[in-house]
């Protein structure tokens, strides 16, 4: 049964001349539903209030209607909107202002490289010559990459810094120069190999982006590198590339030796006992001292020749210049055939506040007697 609407007629039915619009009759109008309910809704005849059901759908439509998108806001030129700021709080930041810098790395150690997954590997495997299909042969790997036709696999690869065999960071060239990145990485690979003159370690400048994991399942640092400082030398090669070639005569010859003997020795003291990842400040300023060899040969240079290093001091400097990050390197000298001698310091500091560490200054020198050593060697 359908429902149908029942009226019913309240006030006067004829509007009166005498009454204005404003008390002009009502109309009710019930409307009986199928429950038996009877429900009225109040019309008025004036004119002034006709759109009254028209009003209320309309304010149904505006509350259910989307609000609509502000309009972007126009960034001035030369202002750089953050997408993070290093708390994982994306655009809309939560560390209160407080935009933390990338962690830098001055590191020291030997390049290695990694699939990643087995299926890399098994590409690979697949691409190279039949004859030289052994993605983990360095060598054969090292030709793979130098033809014409596969330099851009280099990209595929996850190369790694090794210290003592182990990966410590994954080093992943960006920018627009990545491709010479990746050319210098298999360049300092195929020297590693040589037998003449290998490679015995090289040096990565950068900054911490990620992380990468390895076939083997570790997890390691990925280090964005600065081209700039990407180095690699075997001590033999840097001693003749500081020193020059080895000169004729026994005086000649025995002081040639006794500099290159001190500045190995040097080398090998900061690459194996000091070795370190090249994260804090005075990693960084250490392993950068190691590579600028030519400020390290300055020094050992105005050395008596039988004197020999005692001890390498990293220390914060006092002193700095502005938004920078200074530190002292202190090479100390004895004499080993007078120990009561007092020790002759050299210094030079270094600023680490950016990717590439940057030497100020000249060497500085002075005596230190030898009980001062002592007390270093306590602290």
């Amino acid at each position: 049964m359908t429902d149908t609407p029942a009226l019913s007629l309240g006030g006067d039915a004829l509007p009166h001349p005498e009454k204005t619009a404003a008390q002009a009759p009502s109309v009710v109008i019930g409307l009986a539903t199928g429950t038996g309910e009877v429900r009225s809704v109040g019309m008025s005849e004036d004119v002034s209030r006709a759109p009254l059901i028209s009003e209320i759908a309309t304010a149904k439509e505006v509350a259910v209607k989307p609000p609509v998108p502000s309009a972007p806001s126009v960034r001035p030129a030369g202002q750089v909107t953050l997408s993070d700021c290093g708390c994982g709080g994306g655009a809309n930041c939560t560390c209160g202002g407080n935009v933390q810098n990338p962690t830098l790395v001055f590191a020291i150690g030997k390049i290695g490289y990694d699939f990643g997954t087995d299926a890399r590997r098994d590409t690979f495997i697949q691409h190279m010559p039949a004859n030289a299909n052994n993605p983990f042969a360095p060598q054969q790997l090292a030709d793979y990459l130098t033809t014409d036709d596969h330099e851009f696999e280099a990209a595929s690869l996850i190369w790694t810094l090794n210290l003592d065999e182990t990966p410590i960071y994954a080093i992943q060239p960006a920018g627009p120069y990545a491709t010479k990145g990746y050319e210098l990485l298999v360049e300092f690979l195929k020297g590693q190999l040589d037998e003449q003159n290998r490679v015995e370690l090289v040096s990565i400048p950068g900054s911490i982006a990620g992380s990468a994991r390895l076939r083997s399942g570790q997890i390691i640092p990925v280090v964005v590198p600065r081209i700039l400082g990407m180095y690699a030398w075997s001590p033999k090669a840097l001693v003749a590339l500081a020193l020059g070639e080895r000169p004729s005569g026994v005086e000649a010859e025995a002081d040639f030796d006794t500099r290159a003997n001190g500045l190995t020795n040097f080398l090998n003291r900061v690459y194996y006992e000091k070795r370190n990842l090249g994260v804090t400040g005075e990693d960084r300023a250490l392993n950068y001292s190691a590579t600028n060899a030519v400020q390290v040969t300055q020094v050992l240079d105005t050395v008596v020749s039988h004197f020999e290093l005692d001890s390498i001091l990293v220390k914060k400097s006092p002193i700095c210049r502005p938004d920078s990050e200074c530190f002292d390197v202190e090479l100390a000298f004895f004499d080993p055939r007078a120990t009561g001698d007092p020790d002759t310091v050299w210094k030079f500091t270094v600023d680490v506040s950016d990717v590439m560490p940057v030497s100020i200054g000249p060497p500085r020198t002075w005596k230190r007697p030898m009980r001062a050593v002592v007390v270093d060697l306590q602290r």
